[in-house]
């Protein structure tokens, strides 16, 4: 993967890294990943020469290459005219629906050292004569699914309709999703608790009180 801090946002120094780039992927028989290309493929106009520029390289070089690039953006209606006719293929990757979001959420929670509990399995374990704890036993930090589910699918609980369109769209990104579970850990390692929903719900929370300033 290639970002486009690294290969210059200057013509002369794009130009030389993405020569070298695709020289290097033709002798591997790599793939090309460049994130965030927009800045690489905007439109040209008459008033922006360095951008012009910009788009000329990139577009002169990887029409030529002989391997296969995939460069990902979320801009697509301010790429130039010229890339959409040479794109092989173009892939619009949807917003997250409830159901993914949730085995997202799932995920991170593991990583973070949690288990994920169905209703069924509290209610066994309470029923288990040998459900209890041992006095040396650290008693694992644990989330109910549910409470998971809900988050998966009613992320926002504020009163601005635009607020609430940004909050949907931002919390349907796994990246999101990710980075809410890691300041949620951090907020539960600086109160001194296990990690929990309501760590993550102070945190969204926050998300929406900013949401809510932004769009008034």
């Amino acid at each position: 993967m290639v970002s486009s801090a690294e290969l210059s946002t200057q013509a002369v120094g794009l130009e030389r890294n993405l020569i070298r780039i695709l020289r290097l992927a033709t002798v591997w028989d790599a793939i090309i990943l460049i994130d965030e290309a927009d800045v690489y493929l905007e439109q040209r106009s008459f008033h922006q020469v360095e951008r012009n520029a910009l788009v000329s390289v990139a577009l002169r070089l990887l029409e030529y290459h002989r391997g296969v690039v995939f460069l990902t953006t979320n801009r697509i209606k301010c790429f130039d005219d010229a890339f959409l006719s040479r794109f092989s293929i173009a892939i619009k990757y949807p917003n997250l629906e409830a159901p993914a979001r949730l085995l997202i959420w799932q995920n991170f929670f593991r990583l973070a050292g949690c288990v994920v509990r169905h209703k069924d399995d509290l209610e066994h374990r309470s029923d288990s004569p040998d459900s209890f704890v041992e006095v040396n036993e650290i008693p694992k930090r644990e989330v109910s699914f549910s409470d998971l589910e809900d988050l998966s699918k009613k992320p926002f609980n504020g009163q601005s309709p635009i607020a609430k369109d940004c909050i949907i769209l931002i919390l349907s990104s796994g990246r999101t999703i990710k980075n809410l579970v890691r300041t949620a850990q951090a907020l539960a390692v600086a109160s001194e608790e296990p990690l929990s929903i309501e760590h993550v719900k102070i945190v969204v929370h926050a998300q929406e009180k900013f949401f809510t300033e932004f769009a008034s």
